[in-house]
Protein backbone atom coordinates (compact mmCIF):
# COMPACT_ATOMS: atom_id res chain seq x y z
CA UNK A 1 0.00 0.00 0.00
CA UNK A 2 1.56 3.17 -0.57
CA UNK A 3 1.38 6.01 1.73
CA UNK A 4 0.61 9.45 0.68
CA UNK A 5 0.98 12.11 3.04
CA UNK A 6 0.33 15.89 1.61
CA UNK A 7 1.10 19.01 3.26
CA UNK A 8 -0.16 21.76 0.27
CA UNK A 9 -4.01 21.75 -1.52
CA UNK A 10 -2.11 20.82 -4.57
CA UNK A 11 -0.90 17.65 -3.31
CA UNK A 12 -4.51 16.58 -1.77
CA UNK A 13 -6.13 17.73 -5.29
CA UNK A 14 -3.64 15.20 -6.81
CA UNK A 15 -5.05 12.59 -4.59
CA UNK A 16 -8.84 13.50 -5.14
CA UNK A 17 -8.17 13.50 -9.17
CA UNK A 18 -6.74 10.24 -8.89
CA UNK A 19 -9.60 8.96 -6.14
CA UNK A 20 -7.19 8.15 -3.32
CA UNK A 21 -8.99 7.82 -0.21
CA UNK A 22 -8.80 10.38 2.65
CA UNK A 23 -8.00 8.97 5.98
CA UNK A 24 -7.76 10.89 9.83
CA UNK A 25 -7.60 8.04 12.19
CA UNK A 26 -8.42 5.13 9.34
CA UNK A 27 -10.57 3.28 11.74
CA UNK A 28 -12.65 2.56 8.61
CA UNK A 29 -9.37 0.07 7.31
CA UNK A 30 -9.71 -1.68 11.08
CA UNK A 31 -13.51 -2.33 11.02
CA UNK A 32 -14.06 -2.94 7.34
CA UNK A 33 -11.34 -4.80 6.04
CA UNK A 34 -10.58 -2.42 3.35
CA UNK A 35 -7.03 -2.84 1.68
CA UNK A 36 -6.88 0.19 -0.99
CA UNK A 37 -3.71 0.69 -3.21
CA UNK A 38 -2.89 4.05 -1.90
CA UNK A 39 -4.19 6.02 1.24
CA UNK A 40 -4.34 9.91 1.64
CA UNK A 41 -3.23 10.17 4.85
CA UNK A 42 -3.92 14.25 6.31
CA UNK A 43 -1.69 13.73 9.38
CA UNK A 44 1.47 15.72 7.77
CA UNK A 45 -1.70 18.67 7.11
CA UNK A 46 -0.25 21.45 9.38
CA UNK A 47 -2.74 21.89 12.29
CA UNK A 48 -3.49 18.36 11.55
CA UNK A 49 -3.56 17.62 15.65
CA UNK A 50 -4.96 21.62 16.63
CA UNK A 51 -7.49 22.26 18.81
CA UNK A 52 -8.22 25.91 19.32
CA UNK A 53 -11.40 27.59 21.20
CA UNK A 54 -12.60 30.72 21.07
CA UNK A 55 -16.21 32.47 21.93
CA UNK A 56 -17.85 31.30 18.89
CA UNK A 57 -16.68 27.25 19.26
CA UNK A 58 -14.10 25.26 18.53
CA UNK A 59 -11.92 24.46 15.52
CA UNK A 60 -10.40 20.84 14.76
CA UNK A 61 -7.58 19.76 12.74
CA UNK A 62 -8.15 16.40 10.64
CA UNK A 63 -6.34 13.97 13.12
CA UNK A 64 -8.64 15.15 16.05
CA UNK A 65 -9.76 12.04 17.81
CA UNK A 66 -12.49 11.74 20.12
CA UNK A 67 -10.44 11.20 22.70
CA UNK A 68 -8.26 14.89 22.60
CA UNK A 69 -11.20 16.45 21.69
CA UNK A 70 -12.96 15.27 25.17
CA UNK A 71 -9.81 16.22 27.24
CA UNK A 72 -9.52 19.89 25.87
CA UNK A 73 -13.71 20.12 26.63
CA UNK A 74 -13.18 19.02 30.20
CA UNK A 75 -15.36 15.99 31.43
CA UNK A 76 -18.45 18.55 32.11
CA UNK A 77 -18.86 19.85 28.76
CA UNK A 78 -22.33 18.51 27.44
CA UNK A 79 -20.37 17.71 23.82
CA UNK A 80 -18.16 15.32 26.62
CA UNK A 81 -20.91 13.25 27.91
CA UNK A 82 -21.91 12.32 24.63
CA UNK A 83 -18.56 11.96 23.01
CA UNK A 84 -17.60 9.42 26.42
CA UNK A 85 -20.77 7.31 25.08
CA UNK A 86 -18.70 6.27 22.09
CA UNK A 87 -18.00 3.09 21.01
CA UNK A 88 -14.47 1.99 23.49
CA UNK A 89 -11.73 3.81 24.72
CA UNK A 90 -9.41 2.28 22.43
CA UNK A 91 -11.99 3.49 19.84
CA UNK A 92 -11.86 6.95 20.90
CA UNK A 93 -8.14 7.13 20.86
CA UNK A 94 -8.11 5.94 17.17
CA UNK A 95 -11.28 7.72 15.44
CA UNK A 96 -11.16 11.23 14.14
CA UNK A 97 -13.86 14.00 15.16
CA UNK A 98 -13.87 14.63 10.93
CA UNK A 99 -14.16 10.99 10.34
CA UNK A 100 -17.20 10.61 12.07
CA UNK A 101 -18.32 13.40 9.53
CA UNK A 102 -16.81 11.92 6.44
CA UNK A 103 -17.62 8.32 6.92
CA UNK A 104 -21.15 8.63 8.61
CA UNK A 105 -23.07 5.51 9.57
CA UNK A 106 -26.86 5.42 9.25
CA UNK A 107 -26.67 5.20 13.29
CA UNK A 108 -24.28 8.15 14.20
CA UNK A 109 -23.61 9.02 18.26
CA UNK A 110 -21.85 12.72 17.07
CA UNK A 111 -22.85 13.60 13.98
CA UNK A 112 -26.82 14.73 15.22
CA UNK A 113 -25.45 17.29 17.42
CA UNK A 114 -22.69 18.70 15.06
CA UNK A 115 -25.55 19.40 12.49
CA UNK A 116 -28.13 20.67 15.02
CA UNK A 117 -25.36 23.61 16.04
CA UNK A 118 -24.92 23.58 11.91
CA UNK A 119 -20.85 22.83 12.55
CA UNK A 120 -19.48 23.44 8.94
CA UNK A 121 -16.46 21.93 7.41
CA UNK A 122 -13.35 22.93 5.90
CA UNK A 123 -12.52 21.08 2.86
CA UNK A 124 -10.35 21.01 -0.51
CA UNK A 125 -12.18 20.08 -3.96
CA UNK A 126 -10.38 20.09 -7.39
CA UNK A 127 -12.68 23.30 -8.55
CA UNK A 128 -10.49 25.40 -6.14
CA UNK A 129 -7.24 26.53 -5.35
CA UNK A 130 -8.28 27.53 -1.71
CA UNK A 131 -9.82 25.91 1.42
CA UNK A 132 -13.54 26.17 1.13
CA UNK A 133 -15.80 25.92 4.09
CA UNK A 134 -19.72 24.49 4.09
CA UNK A 135 -21.81 23.51 6.40
CA UNK A 136 -21.65 20.07 7.73
CA UNK A 137 -24.42 17.37 5.78
CA UNK A 138 -25.66 14.46 5.43
CA UNK A 139 -24.78 12.14 3.15
CA UNK A 140 -20.96 13.24 3.70
CA UNK A 141 -21.10 15.41 -0.26
CA UNK A 142 -21.27 13.08 -3.26
CA UNK A 143 -18.13 15.48 -5.02
CA UNK A 144 -14.93 14.44 -4.18
CA UNK A 145 -13.25 17.01 -1.28
CA UNK A 146 -11.20 16.05 1.85
CA UNK A 147 -12.70 17.72 5.10
CA UNK A 148 -8.98 19.45 6.94
CA UNK A 149 -10.99 20.92 9.53
CA UNK A 150 -14.27 21.56 11.32
CA UNK A 151 -15.83 24.12 13.31
CA UNK A 152 -18.26 23.58 16.03
CA UNK A 153 -20.49 26.24 17.71
CA UNK A 154 -20.41 26.64 21.03
CA UNK A 155 -23.50 25.67 22.79
CA UNK A 156 -25.27 28.40 23.83
CA UNK A 157 -25.50 28.68 27.61
CA UNK A 158 -29.37 28.78 27.84
CA UNK A 159 -29.52 25.73 25.66
CA UNK A 160 -29.10 22.03 27.15
CA UNK A 161 -28.11 19.09 25.73
CA UNK A 162 -29.81 15.53 25.86
CA UNK A 163 -28.57 12.42 24.30
CA UNK A 164 -29.87 8.96 24.81
CA UNK A 165 -28.96 5.99 22.26
CA UNK A 166 -29.95 1.97 22.68
CA UNK A 167 -27.42 -0.05 21.77
CA UNK A 168 -27.54 -4.22 22.09
CA UNK A 169 -24.20 -3.87 24.51
CA UNK A 170 -21.89 -1.59 25.76
CA UNK A 171 -19.39 -1.29 22.91
CA UNK A 172 -21.45 -2.54 20.27
CA UNK A 173 -22.67 -0.35 17.36
CA UNK A 174 -26.36 1.71 18.45
CA UNK A 175 -29.40 0.69 16.70
CA UNK A 176 -31.19 4.16 17.62
CA UNK A 177 -29.84 7.28 19.11
CA UNK A 178 -32.27 10.29 19.75
CA UNK A 179 -30.52 13.93 20.43
CA UNK A 180 -32.18 16.53 21.76
CA UNK A 181 -31.04 20.69 21.94
CA UNK A 182 -33.42 22.74 24.39
CA UNK A 183 -33.33 26.59 24.47
CA UNK A 184 -35.38 28.99 27.23
CA UNK A 185 -36.50 32.62 26.07
CA UNK A 186 -38.60 33.48 29.10
CA UNK A 187 -41.46 31.47 29.21
CA UNK A 188 -40.86 29.92 25.71
CA UNK A 189 -39.10 27.43 25.16
CA UNK A 190 -37.21 26.40 21.33
CA UNK A 191 -36.19 22.32 20.40
CA UNK A 192 -34.51 21.12 18.03
CA UNK A 193 -33.92 17.62 18.30
CA UNK A 194 -32.88 14.36 15.35
CA UNK A 195 -33.46 10.83 15.54
CA UNK A 196 -31.06 8.40 13.76
CA UNK A 197 -31.22 4.62 13.27
CA UNK A 198 -35.08 5.06 11.68
CA UNK A 199 -34.14 5.27 8.44
CA UNK A 200 -31.45 5.31 6.10
CA UNK A 201 -30.67 9.38 7.13
CA UNK A 202 -31.27 10.83 10.25
CA UNK A 203 -34.62 12.70 11.18
CA UNK A 204 -34.88 16.30 12.54
CA UNK A 205 -37.68 17.90 13.66
CA UNK A 206 -38.24 20.86 15.73
CA UNK A 207 -41.00 22.50 18.20
CA UNK A 208 -41.22 25.67 20.57
CA UNK A 209 -43.85 27.33 22.74
CA UNK A 210 -44.90 25.60 26.43
CA UNK A 211 -43.38 22.90 28.20
CA UNK A 212 -46.63 21.28 27.33
CA UNK A 213 -46.66 22.27 23.77
CA UNK A 214 -43.23 21.05 23.26
CA UNK A 215 -44.00 17.32 25.19
CA UNK A 216 -47.18 17.17 22.67
CA UNK A 217 -45.42 17.72 19.22
CA UNK A 218 -42.35 15.95 20.06
CA UNK A 219 -44.78 12.71 20.58
CA UNK A 220 -47.10 13.25 17.58
CA UNK A 221 -43.76 13.33 15.51
CA UNK A 222 -42.70 10.15 16.53
CA UNK A 223 -46.01 8.51 16.30
CA UNK A 224 -46.69 9.64 13.02
CA UNK A 225 -43.25 8.16 11.57
CA UNK A 226 -45.38 5.72 9.49
CA UNK A 227 -42.59 4.69 8.09
CA UNK A 228 -40.89 3.50 11.35
CA UNK A 229 -41.58 -0.10 13.09
CA UNK A 230 -43.66 0.12 16.38
CA UNK A 231 -40.61 -0.93 17.97
CA UNK A 232 -38.33 1.70 17.02
CA UNK A 233 -40.96 4.47 17.49
CA UNK A 234 -41.38 2.76 21.12
CA UNK A 235 -37.96 3.20 21.66
CA UNK A 236 -37.86 7.16 20.51
CA UNK A 237 -40.98 7.69 22.75
CA UNK A 238 -39.07 6.43 25.94
CA UNK A 239 -35.94 7.98 25.23
CA UNK A 240 -38.08 11.63 24.74
CA UNK A 241 -40.01 10.71 28.06
CA UNK A 242 -36.37 10.30 29.65
CA UNK A 243 -35.27 13.51 28.44
CA UNK A 244 -38.46 15.27 28.96
CA UNK A 245 -38.40 14.42 32.99
CA UNK A 246 -34.99 14.97 33.29
CA UNK A 247 -35.40 18.76 31.92
CA UNK A 248 -38.89 19.37 33.97
CA UNK A 249 -36.65 18.30 36.87
CA UNK A 250 -33.67 20.72 36.18
CA UNK A 251 -35.57 23.20 36.02
CA UNK A 252 -38.79 22.71 38.00
CA UNK A 253 -37.48 21.81 41.33
CA UNK A 254 -40.08 20.65 44.17
CA UNK A 255 -42.69 20.74 41.06
CA UNK A 256 -44.03 17.45 39.98
CA UNK A 257 -44.39 16.49 36.28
Amino acid sequence: MRWIEPSTIQEVQACLAQRVPIIGGGTWLLQDGHNPRAVCDLRAWAGSDEITHDAQGWTLGPNVTLHAWHEALGANHQISQILSLIGSPAFRRVATVIGVIANPQPVADLYPLLRLLQSSVLYIDTAHDFIQNDLASWPESLQERAIVGVKVPEIPKASRVYFRKYAKGRMTRPLVNFTVIMSSQDSRWDITFMASGLSVWPLQGAACGSPQDIDYAVRHWILERQDVNQFYQALILNMWQDIYQQWWNENNRGIAL
